[in-house]
C-alpha cells in the first residue's frame, strides 16, 4: 500500500514522496477514506503543510497561520508592527511572518 502511495506522489512531482506518504498516512490516522482524500488533494497540488496542518519551521513543527495572521493581524494585536519594525516573510509556502526590529 505505502509503495503505491509513494509511486503516485512521485508521479505527481512530489520530490520527498516517501516523507509525504508517511505524513499523509499519519494525518489520516487509519481512515482509508481520509487518506484517499488527502492523497487526491496533494496530487492536485495542495501544499503538504496545509493537508497535515503543520509545517517544519526552525527545527520544530509549527501550526499553520490562521486567516487572522494572513491579514497581518491577530486578536489583541496591532494590525501593523511598530514604526521601528519591519515584517519579514520567509517565503517557504507556510506564510510564516515575523516582526523584525529595525536598526
Amino acid at each position: 500500500m505505502i509503495e503505491r502511495l509513494i509511486e503516485r506522489l512521485r508521479a505527481a512531482g512530489c520530490v520527498f514522496a516517501e516523507d509525504e506518504a508517511a505524513l499523509l498516512t499519519e494525518a489520516a490516522a487509519g481512515d482509508a477514506a481520509a487518506l484517499d482524500e488527502l492523497v487526491e488533494r496533494r496530487v492536485a497540488g495542495h501544499p503538504i503543510e496545509y493537508l497535515v496542518g503543520w509545517a517544519m519551521f526552525a527545527g520544530s513543527g509549527s501550526p499553520l497561520p490562521t486567516a487572522c495572521s494572513s491579514r497581518g493581524t491577530a486578536p489583541n494585536c496591532s494590525p501593523l508592527p511598530p514604526a521601528n519594525y519591519s515584517t519579514v516573510d520567509r517565503r517557504c509556502s507556510t506564510c510564516a511572518v515575523a516582526p523584525v526590529r529595525s536598526a
